[in-house]
């Protein structure tokens, strides 16, 4: 015991003698954590973070899809590629794998057509604007009910043309 300018300071001796049984500190094996209980038995819990670094590990054994070259999804890569050259001669050749994995998910999950994704991949690069800002098929699918609402939008502002003089409009765009 000893004086402090905030009180006094008492040292416990022998602390772990004094106190009641503790559970043991935790053992990892494998993805699981196996802790043992003052009885010398283990819980079994599973370790969260070895689990996901398990799953994690899982995933990228997975093999990615690899696309024949002759393939749509892969097809419309290359003319996606292609429409941004013609903006862009320098852009980079992106991973064209991956793009026709991403067109496959436009194709099979979203349930888009073939004609669809071609139209609006060469649509966003004749527009000012998107050719600078969709350049993936990623942004593409992202944004891409957005963008079918803007074409819509903007062949409404196309006026009809008098035809004849019959009275008949050509809404042609």
């Amino acid at each position: 015991m000893r004086q402090t300018e905030f009180g006094t300071l008492f040292t416990v001796l022998n602390y772990e003698k004094y106190q009641e049984p503790q559970i043991q500190p935790k053992k990892f094996v494998g993805n699981r954590v196996n802790e043992e209980e003052p009885n010398g038995k283990s819980s079994g819990k599973y370790n969260k973070k070895a689990n996901k670094a398990t799953k994690a590990k899982d995933q990228k054994i997975r093999r990615k899809q690899v696309f024949d070259t002759s393939s749509v999804p892969y097809s419309l890569a290359v003319y996606f590629y292609e429409q941004i050259k013609l903006n862009n001669p320098d852009h980079r050749e992106p991973d064209l794998q991956a793009w026709a994995d991403e067109i496959r998910k436009m194709l099979e999950i979203d349930k888009r057509t073939e004609e669809q994704i071609k139209y609006l991949m060469s649509w966003v690069q004749q527009d000012d604007f998107e050719m600078m800002n969709v350049l993936s098929p990623v942004k593409l699918r992202k944004r891409f009910d957005a963008l079918v609402m803007r074409v819509k939008h903007e062949n409404r502002k196309v006026l009809p043309v008098r035809k004849g003089s019959a009275g008949q409009y050509d809404y042609t765009f």
